[in-house]
C-alpha cells in the first residue's frame, strides 16, 4: 500500500521533521507500505533542500513541489496528479498548509485523508488565528485526525471533530535509545528535572522554570 505524505518544508529538523522521519522509516521497515514524502517548498525558503536532504539519506522517496504564495491552485492540481501517478491510496498530512491544499488534492481523487497535528503556534497574531481557524475546518472533514498530547485532543474535540475520528498518539523516548544500566550508574543521585525545547513563545520556557521553583519547595533535593 502507498501512503502519500505531504508537509511543509522548513529550514531544518525541527521536532515535527524529525518524528515525522522516524514514521516514515518504521512504515518502509515494516514491508507492509510504501510511504512517499512530498515536500511543499515555498522560493523564500532560505537553505532549502537541508529537510529533503535528510529525509532522502534516510532512504525516504522524495518529492518536491515548489509554490510562490500562500495559497496554490496549480499545488492542488500536482498533488492531485501525484496522487494517481502513484496510485495512493491514503493521503496523510502534517500542518495547516499541507492539510487544506491536501484536502482538495484528496477530494479529486476519492481517497480518504489523515492528518497529523503536532501543534499550533497559540499565538495572538491575527494571521496565525486565521490559519488555525481554516485548519480546524479541513480537519473536521479528514477521516482520521491524529494528536500527540491530550491537549490538543481536548481542542479539536471542542471544536467538533467527533472522538470516533480523533486519535491520541503521545510522543516518547524509543527504549532502545536508555543508556545501558552500568552507564546510569554514573550519573548523579537524586531528583533532577531539565527543560528540552526551543526558548520560544510557543514552547513556553517560562512555565517550566515556574514549576522548577515551586518543585523546589516541595523536594528541596531537587536539581
Amino acid at each position: 500500500m502507498k501512503v502519500f505524505f505531504l508537509m511543509q518544508e522548513r529550514d531544518r529538523l525541527y521536532g515535527a521533521e524529525r518524528a515525522v522521519q522516524d514514521l516514515l522509516v518504521g512504515l518502509r521497515d515494516s514491508g507492509g507500505c510504501e510511504p512517499i514524502m512530498c515536500f511543499i517548498r515555498e522560493r523564500r525558503l532560505r537553505a532549502g533542500g537541508a529537510v529533503a536532504e535528510a529525509f532522502r539519506r534516510a532512504g525516504i522517496r522524495i518529492r518536491i513541489e515548489p509554490v510562490g504564495s500562500v495559497f496554490s491552485p496549480v499545488l492542488i492540481g500536482r498533488v492531485a496528479g501525484a496522487l494517481r501517478s502513484e496510485g495512493a491510496a491514503v493521503l496523510h498530512t502534517i500542518g495547516n498548509k499541507a492539510d487544506f491544499h491536501g484536502w482538495l488534492a484528496a477530494l479529486r481523487n476519492g481517497i480518504p485523508q489523515v492528518a497529523t497535528v503536532h501543534g499550533w503556534l497559540l499565538r495572538k497574531d491575527f494571521k496565525e488565528r486565521a490559519y488555525e481557524w481554516l485548519d480546524r475546518q479541513v480537519l473536521k472533514r479528514c477521516r482520521r485526525v491524529v494528536v500527540l498530547s491530550r491537549f490538543y485532543h481536548g481542542m479539536l474535540a471542542a471544536a467538533g471533530i467527533p472522538e470516533s475520528r480523533l486519535r491520541l498518539i503521545p510522543t516518547g523516548y524509543p527504549p532502545h535509545r536508555f543508556p545501558p544500566e552500568d552507564a546510569t550508574a554514573a550519573f548523579p543521585p537524586g531528583f533532577v528535572v531539565g527543560f528540552m525545547g526551543r526558548f520560544s513563545e510557543e514552547k513556553c520556557p517560562e512555565c517550566a522554570i515556574h514549576v522548577m521553583a515551586e518543585l523546589k519547595k516541595l523536594v528541596p533535593d531537587a536539581r
